[in-house]
């Protein structure tokens, strides 16, 4: 840049030589080779001396010069204003630059703050979504247990339902079981009745027997004869009574297994709870069995008392016909009494199983108050269930928006985040490109005031070769005052030669235009 301003100040010396020229009028003695002249004039100095007109010619051709440099100088200030104006346009983009430059920093300043400030709303954002996505795997946590309460409700409704059936049934085959028992009870107090009727119709028989006996006594002594032709007949009979004897002997193991059957009936129905089925299928047996064996004693009663109507009209004569009658009586009370006994027992099975139907009705309300409550309660989770899906739709829709939210203040974020980093590029070379123009201006500055040192150097050896110029033209009129005295020059010349030699006379560029053409317009845009 130094060999730049050299060219400069020597272009400006140069033009302001050449314009210098052009305008005033050359003088005389001075044509196209007035360079010549004028380092020529310093050898004709000292001819002058011995010329006696000599000092007026060197006093012209010294103002002349005087002029020139004159002109010079004042072309030199001429373009030092120029530069000085154009330091003042450069200085004012400069100033410009210096302004914006805190402005830029300022906002540089506040888009920081900005993205810290998003940067954050984005952080809380996402740990807002935590909370939501840690709630919502709460809740559907929550929802899968309210779901398998709900499960184990229904399955406990539905169990419940099931036992109150099992109970019903069971209640139904009691209710049966009873009404049989009852059945069979009325059954057995008739049988008793007519047991005991005939029983009387025996004894008054018996006692007619007796009767018949006193007679039959007398007449014994008739009936030996019929001995011999009875005893047949008695062995027959015997073997009859015989029969009848095992079939009573029978008829009382049927009674003891009818015993142990109905023990066997209240020990299952003691066990109802395990054991339903089997249960009503064995008592179902029993009572049939029951039912052929009543049916059978009846059949068998039948029998024996035609073979009783046989015996009394063959016991006339019979006296051991009648006391093994008299036996079979007191087997058939001994039996009537079992038969009382087994009325009593089941008399007494009845009434627990009366009270094993309170019971089991007492129950059958206790599972149905259970089942009740079960469903209430059923009811009331269907409804919480209800309201908790609500919620849970609710959270959902609430979830879905904020997630909507979140994904729109990312978008945002993401576009301010790519808005700041291109506007941050741009300041960044903004701010590069204005630190390289405020270098190139400090730059240039330096050389301007390189430049204008300069020019206050020039200007103040200008203005002592002027007061040189002076005092030699004060000396010249006093000499010219004192025509006899001779015009002493001082010796003191300025260096034409040096000053001439810095002006190139060979390059007719505007040096003004070129030096705005290297500063750059404030207004341009890089």
């Amino acid at each position: 840049m130094t060999i730049s301003w050299r060219t400069f100040f020597s272009h400006k010396a140069g033009l302001t030589a050449d314009s210098g020229k052009e305008a005033r009028p050359q003088p005389a003695g001075r044509g196209p080779e007035g360079q010549a002249v004028a380092e020529d004039a310093p050898q004709a100095a000292p001819a002058a001396k011995k010329n006696s007109y000599a000092p007026l010619e060197n006093l012209g051709e010294r103002n002349e010069l005087l002029h020139v440099r004159f002109g010079y100088m004042a072309d030199r200030l001429e373009d030092l204003k120029s530069l000085a104006e154009d330091f003042n346009l450069l200085a004012a983009p400069i100033a410009e630059m210096a302004t914006e430059l805190p402005q830029a920093k300022s906002r540089l300043i506040e888009y920081q703050a900005l993205l810290e400030r998003e940067s954050e709303e984005n952080r809380s954002a996402r740990d807002e979504l935590k909370g939501l996505r840690r709630r919502l795997s709460l809740l559907e946590d929550e929802k899968l247990r309210t779901a398998k309460r709900i499960a184990a409700l229904e399955a406990a409704v539905e169990k419940a339902e099931e036992d109150a059936a099992e109970l019903r049934i069971r209640e139904d085959e009691l209710e049966s079981l009873r009404r049989n028992a009852e059945k069979r009870a009325d059954l057995e107090h008739e049988n008793r009745q007519a047991v005991e009727a005939e029983l009387s119709h025996l004894s008054s028989k018996a006692s007619a027997y007796a009767e018949d006996l006193q007679a039959a006594i007398a007449d014994r002594d008739t009936a030996k004869e019929r001995s011999a032709r009875l005893e047949a007949e008695l062995g027959r009979l015997q073997k009859i009574v015989d029969q009848q004897v095992l079939q009573l002997v029978e008829h009382e193991a049927r009674a003891g297994e009818l015993e142990k059957a109905s023990r066997q009936q209240l020990a299952a129905i003691e066990d109802l709870e395990g054991r339903l089925v089997a249960q009503r299928t064995e008592h179902e047996a029993a009572l049939h069995q029951a039912g052929l064996q009543n049916s059978s004693l009846a059949a068998e009663k039948a029998s024996m008392t035609l073979k009783v109507e046989e015996l009394n009209a063959r016991t006339a004569a019979m006296d051991q016909t009648i006391g093994q009658l008299r036996t079979a009586q007191g087997d058939r009370d001994n039996m009537i009494q079992k038969y009382e006994a087994a009325l009593r027992d089941a008399e007494k099975g009845m009434r627990m199983r009366d009270r094993e139907n309170a019971v089991l009705e007492q129950q059958l309300k206790d599972r149905t108050q259970q089942f009740n409550e079960i469903k209430q309660a059923s009811d009331e989770a269907a409804k919480r269930a209800a309201m908790l899906n609500k919620a849970l739709s609710g959270k959902s829709a609430a979830l879905d928006s904020a997630l909507e939210q979140v994904e729109a203040r990312a978008d945002q974020m993401d576009e301010l985040t790519q808005r700041f980093e291109k506007e941050k590029a741009a300041l960044k070379a903004a701010n590069r490109r204005l630190l390289e123009d405020l270098e190139a201006e400090k730059a240039e500055r330096t050389l301007a005031q390189g430049a204008l040192k300069i020019a206050r150097e020039s200007r103040s050896w200008l203005q002592k070769q002027n007061e040189a110029l002076k005092r030699s033209n004060r000396a010249l009129r006093t000499a010219t005052d004192d025509a006899d005295l001779p015009v002493e020059f001082s010796d003191e010349r300025p260096p034409e030669e040096d000053f001439e030699d810095e002006i190139p006379r060979d390059e007719p560029t505007n040096n003004v235009s070129h030096f705005r053409s290297r500063t750059r317009d404030p207004n341009d845009k890089p």
